[in-house]
C-alpha cells in the first residue's frame, strides 16, 4: 500500500521546506527475502517482477533523504508511487552514537553528519547523511539530543562531524554480518589520545590502537588519532554479538585540564619553568604534569583606568601595573603581555591507586580515577584564578579566559549493554511431540510418569527441559542435577509424579560453592601467584588474604570471593610499597637533588625533606609519599625565602640617595613598598620593591610623585571670565581640595569645583551651572493648527537644555511634540512637530451589520484621510469578516459592511455526522467564522466516543470535514443493570475495560445473596452483562441440612453469617453416638453438602460385611449409567431386594436385583431391556413442506430398529424416503432424504381426520394425514 496521507502531510511540520519529521528520517524497514517488495517500476515505466532471493531496504522519502538515497532507490512499490524510497539489493543499516559524559541528559551535542568518501565507488552521488535525533523523537524540528540514530550503507568510508564532540561516547553498529564494516573519520582538533573499549571491556585492547590510518578490512574498534590531519578514525565491523548490543565501542579521551590565561608580563620576562614550578606548588602536584602548550605575545594600548581584557573601568594600582613597568598611571601606556595555553596531564598515582599499582594503566577504573582527581585540580584552579598567588606564580597580573575540566563518564549509561543471558536463544520445545506423548498417557490417579515426558525447570532465571531417566510411579519422586539447568547451582531438582503429571521442587538448588583447593590468579606488581582459599567457600562469601603472601613489598589484604562456583579476586586492598633503595629526583624551582627513603615505606606512608637542602632560596618541607610502589613529591610546602623587616636597601630619588630599612616582610616573588618621602621629602607615594628568594632585586620609583606648593597657580575659565587659583596649603600628589565656590571664578554661576594635585601639576574639576528654568519661568506663546496658546513647564530644566510638551495641550485635534529651550532662566520655542490625530485601535464608531448595531474599532491605526478595517462581529456577533472604515479629521466612519458573512455557532448551527455507522447531529464547540474551521468532541455528538470531528463554516452553513472518533473504554465507576436471583440491581467493573473487550464485575453488588464475578462486555462506554451463571449463591445464616449416620438423623445449622465455598468440620459423635471421627460440610451455590466419609461406626451392625446407609450403587445399561438407591438404613450381608429398571434409567423395562456382599452393594441389570415402540403408545408427527403425518407402528418395534416411509405419503410434492427409528420407546424421523419435485407448486388443501394404512419395509403402520 502507499503511505498514509497523514504521514506524508507530517513530513514538513517545521514550516521549512528542508525541515520535516527529521527524527523519522532514520526509520528503516529491511526486506531480507523480497517478500515485501514484490514488484518495482522500471525506468521505462513497466512493472518487473523481482527475482527470487532479492533483498531490499525501505527508507523515508523527505527533502533531506532523497538527495542521499535517490541514486540507489525508487519511490514506487507495486506500481504505485509511495512516500518512501525502495532500495532493491541495497543494504541500509542503522548506527547509533550516544553521549556518555556525566550529565549528558542535560548537556546535548549537535547533529551527527556523515559525508560519504567521494573517492570511493560506494553508490552515493551527493548529499550528506545527517541525524538530528533518534527516530522515536519523530518531529524534533531541530532540537539537540544526546543520542542519535543514523542510516548508513556498509563498506563505505564516512567523514563524521558533530558539534561539541563528547569526551566519552558510544558507537553501536546494527549489523550481524562480519563481512559488513564502515570507517568513520571524525574531525578531531585535539592532541589528546583516545581509549577504545570493546563490548564492555574494562581494559582497552592495545592491538586496536594503530600507527596508521585504519581501513574497512581492519578489526572492529581499530583506530588512530592523526594530529596532523585533525582526524580520529575508527573501523566498525558487524557481528551477531554486536547486533545484540554486546560489541559496542566506548571511546574515552585521555582526561586533561585545559587552562588559558593572559599575563601582564613581557614575553622576554616570562619564565615558563618557574611558572610550572610555582603553579605546581599552588596545586600540590608534580611540576612535570603541567605543560605550557603555547606562549603568544600580546600588546595593546591601555588608557588610564582601563583593564585590558574586560574593558571595565577602575584605578590602576602601582603594584599591579604602572609602577611595576615604570610608567605613570595617569598617562596612556603600552601594555605588554603573554597568552598561555596550558594543559595539566592526568595523575599516574591516581591510575596506580585504581589499577593495583599500574601507573600506565588506561583502563576504565584508571581513567575514572584520573578524571576525578583532575576535577579536584579544576576546583583548586577556579579558586586561584583571581588570587594574588596566581599573579605571583605567573609574574604579573592574570586574567583566566578559559578553564575546562575533563568530563567524567556516566557509568549508568555506559553499562546499558545487553547481557549474554538477555541474548540467549529461547528454549525450543517440540509441542507436537509433547502433545502426542501426553495424549497417549494413561489418565488415572495412579498413572505413572513415562520417561519420554519432560518438564520445564527454572533455576534463577535460566530454563531447561528436564526428563526422567526411567518411568516414575505416581507418588514417587526422582532427583535431577541442578547444574543441568543452571551451571552456577549445585544440588538436585526434585521431580515428583502425581497422577501422570510431573511436579517440580527447586528448593534443593543452591548457588555452587568453591572448594578449598579452588584456584585464582593474583598479580601484584611483577609477581603473579596462584592462590586457594584453603577452606570451602559458599557462593557469595568472601575471604581476605594478606597481600604479602603474593608480593612481600605489598601491604594490606586482598579478598577471594566465590560466586556460583567461580573464584574471583579483588586486590584493591593491596598497596605497593617503596623500597629503601628507591631513588626520587626532587625538584624545587629548577634545582634537583636525589632522595631515597630512610627505610622501606608502605603505600600511603609519607616522609619529608627540607626545601633548603634542594634549593637554598627556599624554606619549608617537601612531602614525599609512596603510592603503590611509586614515590611522588609534593613541593607545596616549599616557599621562597622572604625579605625581612629591618633589611637595609639603598634608594635614589631626584638626585637624593638614602639607605632605608624595610618596615615589613616581603614575600619572595611578590612586592613591597616604602614611603617616597623617606628618600626625598618633596615627593609622596610609594617606592615599589621586588623580593626574590630573600634579596631585594629591584626597585621602582615610578610611584613617587611631586607635591604641589601654595605658590603654584592654575588659570581657570568659566563663561566669559578667567581667574587664577592657588592651593590653600601644600598638596601631596593624588590629593584634592573639594567644594571651592564657582563664584571665585565667575559670580554668574553657582556650584563648586575641586582642585587636584597630580605629580606636581594642578588640575580642576568644575561643577558650575547657570541658572535653570522651572515653574516660576514665564510661559511661551505658540500657535498649533491655527490655535494660539501658551506653554509653561512644571519641572526644573538646566540652562542649555530642552524640554518637550504635547501639541494637544494647545490644539486637541493635533498630536506630536513642542520642544522648548532654557537659556539662563528664560524659555523659548526650539522646535514644533505637530500633526492631525489619526484614528487609533481604541477609537470606535457605531456600525450596523444586518440590522444589529454595535461599537466597531479599527484593527490597527488608520492615518487621517485613509481607510482601514474593523471586525463584523464587533457589531453583530453572528457575522464575521471585515467592515471597511474611513478616518476623517480623527473621526471614524463606516463605509461598507457587504463583506460580512454568517458564522456557525454552537447553538444555531448543526450538521449530520456518521459515527460507527450511526447518524448523529453535531454542533461546533465554539463559534466558527465564515471560511474557518473548528472542532467538536465526538462524545458531544455520540455518547461513548472519543476523538474530534473537524468542521468548517460557509456563510452560516456547517459542514463535516473529517471524523476521527473511536469508542471509549468503560471506567470502573460505570454501572450496568442486571437481574440476579430475581433481584434487579447494578454493578460496576472491577477494573477498566477497553472498548470491544470483556471484563469482570462483582456479583454481590447486584445481589448481596451472591458472591463471585460475572462477565460483562464493553463497547463505546456502555456495559452489557454477558452472563450471571458464574455468580454463586451464598448459604444464609442458620441454614440447615439433614445428615444421616446409621439410623440417626441430625439437622445441622450453619454458624451465624452466610458463607460460600467454606468448609466446616463437625464431630461425627454429634450426629450419632455410634460413630467417631470428623465429617465436613461445605456451601456450594446456596446448597449445603455433607461428607460423612470420615465417620467410623463402633457398633456390630456397622461391621465391614454390612452395607450401611446411604444404600446406593451405580448401574450401567447400554451406554447410560444410573443409580439404584434404598431408603433402608442398612442391609445385612446376603440380603437383597428388587427395583424397577425404569426407576434407575428411563427407557428400560424389567427389574434389577440388588444385594449386599462383604459390605459392598451390587446390582444385576440382566433383567432390564430397552423399551420397544408399542402401537398406539409410541406416536410421532412428521412435518414436511407444510404438511404433517402422524405415525404409530402396527406391532411392537424393538429399540434401535427402523423402517422407511415414502416422502410423497406426507407431501405429494416430495420424493424419496423418510427413515423412522425406535429409541427406548420413542419414535424419531429423518426427512433429510426428501427432495421437492420440479413440478410441485405451492397450494393448500384442507383435509381432516383422514386415516390410511401404509406399509413400510417390514412393518405396517397406521397414519393420520393433515394437509
Amino acid at each position: 500500500e502507499s503511505l498514509n496521507d497523514g504521514f506524508v502531510g507530517r513530513r514538513s511540520p517545521c514550516k521549512t521546506a528542508a525541515g520535516g519529521c527529521m527524527g523519522l528520517d532514520q526509520a528503516l524497514i529491511q526486506d531480507t527475502d523480497g517478500s515485501f517488495v514484490e514488484q518495482i517500476l522500471g525506468d521505462d515505466g513497466s512493472l518487473s517482477e523481482l527475482p527470487s532471493g532479492t533483498s531490499a531496504s525501505i527508507v523515508p522519502f523527505s527533502p533531506r533523504t532523497s538527495i542521499v538515497w535517490s541514486s540507489m532507490c525508487s519511490t514506487t512499490l507495486l506500481g504505485e508511487t509511495v512516500g518512501a524510497q525502495v532500495c532493491v539489493n541495497t543494504t541500509v543499516q542503522l548506527m547509533e552514537m550516544k553521549n556518555l559524559d556525566r550529565g549528558a541528559k542535560d548537556v546535548k551535542f549537535g547533529p551527527w553528519v556523515l559525508t560519504p568518501d567521494v573517492e570511493e565507488d560506494n553508490g552515493f552521488e551527493g548529499g550528506v547523511l545527517s541525524s538530528v535525533g533518534p527516530f522515536y523523537a519523530s518531529c524534533p524540528c531541530g532540537w539537540d539530543f544526546s543520542f542519535y540514530h543514523i542510516l548508513i550503507k556498509p563498506s563505505v568510508t564516512y567523514d563524521a562531524e558533530v558539534m561539541s564532540l563528547p569526551e566519552n561516547f558510544m558507537l553501536r553498529y546494527w549489523s550481524p554480518r562480519p563481512e559488513d564494516s564502515v570507517l568513520l573519520r571524525f574531525f578531531y582538533p585535539d592532541s589528546r589520545g583516545v581509549n577504545v573499549f570493546v563490548g564492555g571491556a574494562s581494559e582497552p585492547d592495545m592491538a586496536l590502537k594503530l600507527a596508521r590510518m585504519p581501513t574497512l578490512e581492519d578489526a572492529h574498534g581499530a583506530h588512530v588519532v592523526d594530529a596532523q590531519s585533525l582526524l580520529l578514525a575508527i573501523t566498525l565491523r558487524g557481528s551477531p554479538e554486536g547486533f545484540n548490543s554486546r560489541r559496542d565501542l566506548v571511546i574515552r579521551r585521555t582526561p586533561t585540564v585545559k587552562l588559558k590565561m593572559n599575563v601582564e608580563i613581557s614575553i622576554e620576562e616570562f619564565n615558563a619553568e618557574n611558572f610550572q614550578t610555582n603553579l605546581a606548588i599552588l596545586l600540590g602536584i608534580p611540576p612535570e604534569r603541567i605543560k605550557v602548550v603555547a606562549v603568544t605575545a600580546r600588546r595593546r594600548l591601555l588608557a588610564d583606568g582601563e583593564h585590558e581584557d574586560d574593558g571595565t573601568s577602575g584605578t590602576l594600582t602601582s603594584q599591579s601595573h604602572c609602577s611595576w613597568h615604570g610608567c605613570s598611571a595617569a598617562r596612556r601606556l603600552s601594555g605588554d603581555g603573554v597568552g598561555l595555553d596550558i594543559s595539566i596531564e592526568p595523575s599516574e598515582e591516581a591510575a596506580a591507586s585504581a589499577s593495583g599499582g599500574d601507573t600506565s594503566s588506561t583502563g576504565v577504573a584508571a581513567l575514572d580515577a584520573q578524571a576525578s582527581e583532575l576535577q579536584q585540580v579544576t576546583v583548586a584552579l577556579d579558586s586561584l584564578k583571581e588570587s594574588d598567588d596566581m599573579a605571583a606564580a605567573a609574574g604579573g597580573s592574570v586574567v583566566v579566559t578559559e578553564l575546562t575540566a575533563p568530563a567524567e563518564a556516566d557509568a549508568s549509561e555506559a553499562e546499558q549493554a545487553a547481557s549474554e543471558a538477555d541474548t540467549q536463544a529461547p528454549m525450543v520445545v517440540d509441542v507436537l511431540s509433547v502433545a502426542s506423548s501426553v495424549s497417549a498417557m494413561e489418565v488415572s490417579v495412579v498413572a505413572a510418569c513415562p520417561v519420554e515426558v519432560g518438564v520445564v525447570v527454572t533455576v534463577d532465571g535460566l530454563q531447561a527441559l528436564v526428563s526422567l531417566s526411567e518411568d516414575l510411579p505416581s507418588g514417587a519422586s526422582a532427583p535431577s542435577p541442578c547444574e543441568e539447568v543452571n551451571s552456577g547451582y549445585e544440588g538436585n531438582v526434585t521431580l515428583a509424579c502425581s497422577a501422570g503429571s510431573l511436579l517440580v521442587d527447586v528448593s534443593g538448588c543452591v548457588p555452587q560453592g568453591c572448594s578449598a583447593d579452588a584456584q585464582a590468579t593474583v598479580t601484584l606488581g611483577s609477581t603473579t601467584s596462584s592462590v586457594t582459599p584453603g577452606s570451602p567457600l559458599q557462593s557469595g562469601i568472601s575471604k581476605t588474604m594478606p597481600c604479602t603472601g603474593v608480593n612481600s613489598s605489598y601491604s594490606g589484604d586482598y579478598s577471594l570471593t566465590c560466586s556460583f562456583g567461580e573464584l574471583s579476586v579483588d586486590i584493591s586492598g593491596c598497596s605497593a610499597g617503596c623500597l629503601r633503595s628507591s631513588v626520587l629526583n626532587v625538584t624545587v624551582a629548577g634545582r634537583v637533588a636525589s632522595w631515597s627513603p630512610s627505610a622501606d615505606m608502605a603505600s600511603g606512608d609519607t616522609e619529608q625533606k627540607s626545601c633548603a637542602e634542594v634549593n637554598a632560596g627556599y624554606v619549608g618541607q617537601i612531602d614525599i609519599t609512596c603510592f603503590f610502589g611509586v614515590l611522588s613529591q609534593n613541593p607545596s610546602g616549599c616557599q621562597a625565602k622572604p625579605c625581612l623587616t629591618g633589611d637595609v636597601v639603598s634608594l635614589s630619588l631626584d638626585g637624593q640617595t638614602q639607605n632605608v630599612a624595610l618596615s615589613s616582610d616581603i614575600t619572595s616573588g611578590l612586592t613591597g613598598t616604602l614611603d617616597c618621602s623617606a628618600v626625598n621629602a618633596d615627593y609622596s607615594g610609594s617606592v615599589l620593591l621586588a623580593c626574590i628568594q630573600g634579596q631585594v632585586t629591584s626597585h621602582n620609583t615610578g610611584g613617587c610623585l611631586s607635591n604641589c606648593p601654595t605658590s603654584l597657580g592654575l588659570s581657570l575659565s568659566l563663561g566669559d571670565l578667567s581667574a587664577t587659583v592657588n592651593p590653600s596649603s601644600v598638596m601631596q600628589s593624588g590629593t584634592s581640595e573639594y567644594n571651592r565656590e564657582c563664584s571665585e571664578i565667575n559670580d554668574g554661576f553657582n556650584g563648586s569645583y575641586t582642585l587636584t594635585c597630580t605629580d606636581g601639576t594642578l588640575s580642576a574639576t568644575l561643577a558650575c551651572t547657570q541658572l535653570s528654568c522651572g515653574s516660576q519661568t514665564a510661559p511661551v506663546s505658540i500657535t498649533v493648527g491655527g490655535t494660539d496658546g501658551s506653554v509653561s513647564i512644571d519641572e526644573t530644566v538646566a540652562s542649555g537644555s530642552t524640554v518637550d510638551t504635547l501639541c494637544e495641550e494647545v490644539n486637541s485635534k493635533y498630536t506630536g511634540l513642542v520642544t522648548l529651550s532654557c537659556s539662563k532662566g528664560l524659555l523659548s520655542l526650539n522646535a514644533q512637530d505637530c500633526g492631525v490625530l489619526p484614528c487609533e485601535p481604541w477609537h470606535f464608531v457605531i456600525g450596523t451589520v444586518h440590522g444589529v448595531s454595535g461599537l466597531i474599532t479599527p484593527t490597527e491605526q488608520i492615518p487621517v484621510g485613509s481607510t482601514g478595517i474593523g471586525e463584523c462581529g464587533a457589531a453583530n456577533i453572528e457575522y464575521s469578516g471585515d467592515v471597511e472604515l474611513a478616518c476623517n479629521e480623527g473621526q471614524l466612519e463606516v463605509l461598507d459592511t457587504s463583506s460580512c458573512r454568517l458564522t456557525c455557532s454552537s447553538y444555531g448551527s448543526s450538521a449530520s455526522v456518521t459515527i460507527d455507522e450511526g447518524q448523529y447531529t453535531v454542533s461546533p464547540a465554539q463559534r466558527i467564522p465564515h471560511g474557518g474551521t473548528g472542532v467538536q468532541q465526538c462524545g458531544e455528538a455520540a455518547y461513548g466516543y472519543g476523538g474530534e470531528i473537524q468542521l468548517s463554516c460557509d456563510n452560516g452553513v456547517l459542514s463535516v470535514e473529517g471524523v476521527d472518533c473511536h469508542p471509549e473504554w468503560c471506567d470502573p465507576t460505570l454501572p450496568v443493570a442486571a437481574t440476579l436471583g430475581g433481584v434487579e440491581g447494578t454493578t460496576t467493573p472491577l477494573e477498566r475495560i477497553e472498548s470491544g473487550a470483556t471484563g469482570l464485575a462483582d456479583c454481590s453488588e447486584l445481589n448481596d445473596a451472591y458472591t463471585g464475578t460475572l462477565n460483562v462486555s464493553c463497547y463505546a462506554a456502555e456495559l452489557t452483562v454477558l452472563s450471571v451463571d458464574t455468580c454463586m449463591r451464598k448459604c444464609p445464616a442458620f441454614m440447615s441440612v439433614d445428615v444421616r449416620l446409621g439410623i440417626d438423623l441430625e439437622a445441622w445449622l450453619l454458624p451465624e453469617g452466610s458463607i460460600t465455598g467454606e468448609t466446616i468440620e463437625w464431630n461425627c459423635s454429634e450426629i450419632s453416638s455410634d460413630f467417631v471421627g470428623n465429617s465436613t460440610m461445605i456451601c456450594w451455590n446456596g446448597t449445603l453438602q455433607v461428607d460423612t466419609s470420615g465417620c467410623e461406626c463402633l457398633e456390630q451392625r456397622c461391621h465391614e460385611s454390612t452395607c450401611l446407609w446411604p444404600l446406593e450403587t451405580d448401574v450401567q445399561l447400554g451406554s447410560a449409567v444410573g443409580k439404584v438407591t434404598s431408603e433402608a438404613l442398612y442391609i445385612l450381608m446376603g440380603d437383597n431386594w428388587t427395583s424397577t429398571c425404569e426407576d434407575t434409567i428411563a427407557g428400560y423395562d424389567g427389574d434389577l436385583l440388588v444385594w449386599c456382599m462383604d459390605g459392598v452393594l451390587s446390582a444385576d441389570p440382566s433383567g432390564c431391556s430397552p423399551r420397544p415402540c408399542t402401537p398406539g403408545v409410541a406416536n410421532l408427527s412428521i412435518d414436511l413442506g407444510g404438511a404433517s403425518l402422524s405415525v404409530t407402528p402396527e406391532s411392537d418395534l424393538q429399540s434401535g430398529d427402523d423402517f422407511d416411509l415414502q416422502c410423497a405419503s406426507i407431501h405429494a410434492g416430495y420424493v424419496g424416503n423418510v427413515t423412522v427409528t425406535c429409541s427406548f420407546g420413542n419414535l424419531t424421523a429423518d426427512v433429510q432424504a426428501c427432495e421437492m419435485t420440479t413440478t410441485a407448486t405451492s397450494s393448500t388443501t384442507s383435509s381432516t381426520g383422514t386415516e390410511t394404512t401404509l406399509t413400510g419395509t417390514g412393518t405396517s403402520i397406521t397414519t393420520s394425514i393433515t394437509t
